[in-house]
């Protein structure tokens, strides 16, 4: 968190506000990844102004995307599927396949919410199958793991990144 605090200062210094999105989405990440829900909400809402500033849908999106997830973290499932609704086009629109899957990851979770198994199991095949093929996998260990919570009749919990940094070792690692 100290390093993504320094380069937000470093950022701000340079009048870079690139690098200010960068630094606020992930620091927001690490927040949520520490249960600061409500200070990544407000990381996200700065950064959401700021993307807008420059006119970047990426970091729209993925501000909106990241709200979402925090809402869906306090169990403020409406004002998640909101924030959906408008992050899920913006990151498409911008072709950023992790923003569409960590989407499709939140949508999947308020689907088994609302009790719609069938639907939430689609989201997850789906966010599996696309992960695989993009450069990250992260998201198809979340995908694959709520699949098989499903089939054992078990709820998944929402996807949160673990604190460690993901690497091959870590993802083929049943226990991580």
């Amino acid at each position: 968190i100290q390093q993504y605090e320094q380069a937000m200062v470093m950022a701000k210094l340079h009048g870079d506000e690139g690098a200010q999105v960068v630094c606020l989405n992930n620091l927001a990440d690490w927040k949520i990844n520490t249960g600061s829900y409500q200070e990544a909400i407000e990381l996200r809402q700065e950064c959401l102004q700021l993307s807008r500033k420059i006119n970047s849908r990426i970091g729209v999106g993925r501000s909106l995307i990241g709200m979402a997830k925090a809402h869906t973290l306090l169990e403020n499932f409406s004002e998640a599927r909101t924030l959906l609704n408008k992050g899920l086009p913006a990151v498409m629109s911008a072709g950023d396949i992790e923003g569409e899957l960590h989407s499709s990851l939140n949508l999947a979770y308020l689907a088994v919410r609302n009790d719609d198994i069938p639907r939430a199991c689609e989201l997850y095949r789906q966010v599996l199958e696309r992960s695989l093929a993009a450069p990250d996998h992260a998201c198809a260990v979340f995908a694959q793991l709520a699949l098989e919570q499903l089939a054992a009749g078990e709820l998944p919990q929402p996807a949160i990144l673990p604190p460690q940094p993901l690497t091959p070792t870590v993802l083929n690692d049943p226990e991580t």
